[in-house]
């Protein structure tokens, strides 16, 4: 009788957690879940598991899989660390690092005279001053670079350039 109880009240959960899912938009749920659903779905599978194991008496096997579902959840202390997920591109004039999980970007110098020089080091108009001197490449990896760290860039060597072609106006 017991066990009859404890299968309907499992049928009820699941009725109950699954409601929600079946009614839900399928592309608006993946995007919410995005990359973690399959951690968080195996990990909320394992922690269900383990309950149904230990109260059928199965504490031996419902032990690791519980242990299993919260380190999937992230809820212990000793869980993988998460490999960091960067894109590195290199041109002729720069090297460029993108940490895709927080947006970051580094980068350095590949040529003389400031060869080796950490783009963070430079001021932005020195490194707007290079725009007009390096290859195509290079000019999209550094412009990209300085939309990231100084987003109105392109706005101010625009009016600089619309400056300096008028005074050459009035100098002719």
């Amino acid at each position: 009788m017991p066990i009859l109880l404890l299968g309907f009240a499992v049928l009820i959960l699941i009725l109950l957690v699954g409601k929600p899912f079946a009614a839900a938009n399928s592309r608006r749920l993946a995007k919410e879940l995005g990359e973690h659903g399959p951690r968080l779905l195996g990990a909320i599978a394992a922690l269900m598991l383990a309950a149904l194991l230990a109260v059928r008496g199965a504490e031996l096997l419902a032990l690791p899989l519980g242990l299993a579902g919260l380190i999937l959840l992230g809820l212990m202390p000793f869980r993988a660390k998460a490999k960091r997920r960067t894109a590195r591109v290199r041109s002729a004039f720069l090297e460029v690092e993108l940490d895709r999980d927080t947006g970051a970007v580094r980068g350095r110098i590949l040529a003389d005279p400031h060869y080796g020089t950490s783009l963070d080091a430079l001021p932005v108009a020195t490194l707007m001053a290079f725009l007009p001197k390096i290859d195509e490449e290079s000019r999209d990896l550094l412009g990209a670079y300085l939309d990231r760290r100084a987003p109105g860039w392109r706005e101010h060597a625009q009016a600089d350039a619309a400056a300096g072609q008028g005074a050459a106006a009035r100098a002719a």
